[in-house]
């Protein structure tokens, strides 16, 4: 089996919704590539921004978020 490369669609706009609700105002998190951007993007650039995504959570001690939101709803490519 392929490793993930970033979640499906549909939870990682869960997971940056869980996020606005989580963070101060005014901090920027990574929009996540739903809809448009999902279409427009590579698999490499997928990758790139969820990791940007995962180590904008970790800096900020959220990354239990991943796993609380994302389960096993991965997309491989």
């Amino acid at each position: 089996m392929t490793e993930p490369i970033c979640p499906n669609p549909p939870e990682w706009a869960k997971l940056h919704e869980a996020v606005r609700n989580a963070v101060a105002d005014g901090e920027t998190f990574p929009k996540p590539l739903i809809l448009g951007g999902w279409t427009f993007s590579s698999d490499s650039e997928k990758r790139e921004r969820w990791q940007e995504t995962v180590d904008w959570l970790e800096a900020r001690g959220l990354r239990g978020l991943i796993d609380t939101h994302i389960g096993g709803a991965w997309y491989r490519g």
